[in-house]
């Protein structure tokens, strides 16, 4: 999950934010992986260290990337993603 940040340049806003985060979350849930989300919110939450702010952004844009994604996948899917 690590190097999938380092898919987008560094110094792009979109990585900054964590928007890659909520993208791979959409894209894990769209691929029926919804197991890996929890993996995926490990990751980010190492990668932001102790800034508690990061955290908490970083995991609003997951959270609204798995709720916007639920009307294409199904919220079944959803709901199993984040228990």
């Amino acid at each position: 999950m690590h190097n999938l940040s380092t898919l987008f340049p560094s110094t792009s806003s979109y990585t900054l934010n964590y928007g890659w985060a909520a993208l791979a979350a959409g894209t894990l849930l769209a691929m029926g992986q919804e197991d890996l989300i929890a993996d995926l919110a490990h990751a980010v939450l190492k990668q932001t260290g102790e800034d508690v702010m990061a955290q908490c952004s970083a995991m609003r844009k997951v959270r609204e990337a798995c709720l916007k994604a639920s009307a294409l996948v199904g919220f079944p899917r959803v709901s199993r993603a984040v228990l």
